[in-house]
């Protein structure tokens, strides 16, 4: 029987037993862990990372808008945060290579809709693993390559104002096969740009059908680059088509690095042109080139005088500058990068406007001519 006694341990005995307290508190700690993470060596969904390719980027839109409306099982964890999830088998399998429709359904619903959207905006940029080069299938195009262009070769930079330059797609002799999305980047150089903001055209060149897109786009300040994506929602491509996708405005700097000669000022970059099986168009981009100046003296050439300002809307005021020759075209844009119409007159330094009647706010003034571009801000009350 038992006497109910304590037993004591001698010094030999406690060395002992605590090294292997301590190991066994390890490999409890270890097998907990281990039980509560995905299994090691299987893909992994990380939401918003659409393509699976180590980054949640616009190029993950492509992905999406192609595989709108398909279904399959719910995973165990129905959330978007980005953390790696098991993927759920079951699911239909997929047109493109190596692709996995699961991972498509961002937030875990069984259903890919537009909420899977959210995890690409609020998990954008975030990286896991190691990042991949994008890769899409060729498509064998049958007529030359669509250009992506923003409407100028090149233009002055007007300090402190907001530029918009439309950004189209193809023309009539270099149309795109079969369109169903495009995704790229649009890169300045450092010291030049504030910011900029893309907004998409809705035109029917791209949605004849009127069941709308998927758009997104994203300014990266450390980069001084804008992410641009654009998908189709309904798997029907548009045939041997172009047109405009929209208009991209830039925020110019106070004060901008002076600079002789030109510069590229936008370019192009990572530009994928996608039919609805997700086959890459290739494409031609050409930069947009800004004129450098040499002097204080001949940025102060530029200059625009506007008499009245601010003036009213519906009533007249009148252009004074030495740039004008009367060789010119005008524009009258609201901020959002659309046209007005305005009645305008020319003569050697002089411009007179008939403003139509429009409510208050800031214009921009675009005064173009085959070897200049004079911007300038309108303010109408």
């Amino acid at each position: 029987m038992p006497s109910g006694k304590p037993i004591h341990l001698n010094c030999n005995q406690n060395r002992l037993l605590k090294p292997m307290l301590e190991f066994a508190r390890k490999i409890f700690l270890f097998l907990f862990l281990m039980s509560s993470l995905p299994l090691l060596g299987q893909d992994l969904i990380w939401p918003g990372d659409i393509n699976n390719n180590g980054v949640a980027d616009n190029k993950d839109v492509l992905y999406l808008g192609a595989t709108l409306g398909l279904f399959g099982p719910e995973r165990d964890s129905i959330y978007d945060f980005w953390e790696p999830q098991n993927v759920p088998s079951g699911w239909a399998p997929s047109f493109y290579p190596y692709f996995d429709f699961a991972f498509a359904d961002c937030n875990g619903d069984g259903f890919i809709s537009d909420e899977d959207l959210n995890a690409i905006i609020q998990n954008y940029g975030f990286e896991h693993g190691i990042i991949e080069e994008d890769s899409f299938d060729i498509f064998p195009s049958t007529v030359s390559q669509p250009i992506l262009f923003a409407g100028e070769e090149s233009i002055l930079l007007n300090e402190g104002s907001t530029m918009s330059f439309p950004v189209t797609l193809g023309g009539t002799t270099n149309v795109v096969d079969e369109y169903y999305g495009i995704a790229f980047s649009l890169n300045f150089p450092p010291g030049f740009v504030v910011s900029a903001e893309f907004e998409f055209t809705d035109t029917t060149w791209f949605d004849a059908e009127g069941d709308g897109s998927l758009y997104l786009s994203r300014w990266d300040d450390e980069g001084n680059r804008l992410d641009i994506v654009h998908s189709k929602r309904n798997q029907t491509p548009a045939l041997g088509t172009w047109g405009e996708i929209g208009i991209v405005h830039v925020v110019i700097e106070d004060d901008v690095p002076g600079f002789a000669g030109e510069i590229d000022f936008m370019t192009f970059d990572q530009t994928y042109l996608v039919n609805h099986v997700l086959q890459r168009q290739n494409t031609i981009t050409i930069p947009l080139k800004a004129q450098g100046t040499t002097s204080l003296e001949e940025l102060q050439k530029t200059s625009l005088d506007i008499y009245p300002h601010p003036v009213g809307a519906g009533k007249n005021c009148y252009i004074l500058s030495e740039q004008i020759n009367g060789q010119e075209t005008l524009k009258l844009l609201d901020i959002s990068g659309r046209e007005i119409p305005v009645e305008a007159s020319f003569e050697s330094g002089r411009i007179d406007l008939q403003l139509p009647d429009v409510p208050p706010g800031v214009y921009i003034l675009s005064i173009q001519s085959e070897n200049k571009s004079l911007i300038h801000k309108l303010s109408i009350h």
